[in-house]
């Protein structure tokens, strides 16, 4: 009964550390593509080479970041769904033996 809370606290904080770390993973990706952006256009050498490496950059970017917000979307309805369950479970235990008490 006691352990309910630090339990339901514990799943909330791997859940957040685990979407830390792959935001982490996320920023990384995106900070290499604005290193290759700079690359590009530092040895571009006419104006055109810049628009198509700014499109390339900017076509990317609205990829990664829409797949990141669904995927993102994705992880917090699980993340949710997990503490539900284990609420749920922390409630189912702390009521049985309430129930063998009443029984006896």
């Amino acid at each position: 009964m006691l352990l309910a809370l630090p339990r339901l606290q514990a799943a909330g904080l791997k859940a957040l550390l685990e979407e830390q770390r792959e935001m982490v993973a996320f920023v990384k990706h995106r900070c290499d593509a604005d290193l290759h952006l700079a690359d590009r256009i530092a040895h571009a050498n006419a104006f055109k080479e810049v628009f198509d490496a700014m499109l390339v950059f900017y076509e990317a970017a609205a990829k990664d970041y829409s797949a990141e917000a669904a995927k993102l979307a994705e992880r917090s309805s699980h993340a949710a769904g997990d503490v539900m369950k284990s609420v749920k479970q922390e409630a189912a235990s702390l009521t049985r033996p309430q129930a063998v008490k009443q029984a006896a």
